[in-house]
């Protein structure tokens, strides 16, 4: 019985697989942009629709629609909101996330890391078309 042996992997052999793993990602990133884009005014078309037959519930051959309604916060004045979080303690309406630009912009001016916080590393890889 004898062994198979794995092909070495070469750090150019790596560089190739990796580009066009991107450019497949690159491709249906295009294609889901569009279907997007189309989905999206189909949508608009739908509701309208539903407006216009004063409906919240409609039904094609292959599925139904139901015309959902949700209320999102929209910040007119962040001073204001602030000042109200603060106030009341109401941390949890803000993300648990830092502008890294910013941070990093803070922490080169002072030659320090902004306090309560701390770098880490990540890693990655910057492929060019050659």
């Amino acid at each position: 019985m004898s062994a198979q042996l794995k092909p070495i992997e070469t750090v150019g052999g790596l560089i190739d697989e990796a580009f066009l793993l991107r450019e497949q990602r690159r491709k249906l990133a295009e294609t889901d942009k569009d279907l997007r884009e189309q989905y999206n005014e189909l949508e608009a078309r739908l509701i309208a629709a539903l407006d216009a037959q004063e409906a919240t519930q409609a039904r094609g051959r292959s599925a139904t629609a139901t015309l959902a309604e949700e209320d999102y916060a929209s910040v007119t004045d962040w001073t204001a909101i602030y000042d109200y979080i603060r106030r009341t303690g109401s941390w949890f309406l803000l993300h648990k996330r830092i502008s890294n630009a910013s941070w990093k912009e803070l922490t080169e001016l002072n030659g320090e890391a902004v306090p309560g916080t701390q770098a880490f590393r990540k890693r990655s890889i910057a492929l060019r078309r050659i």
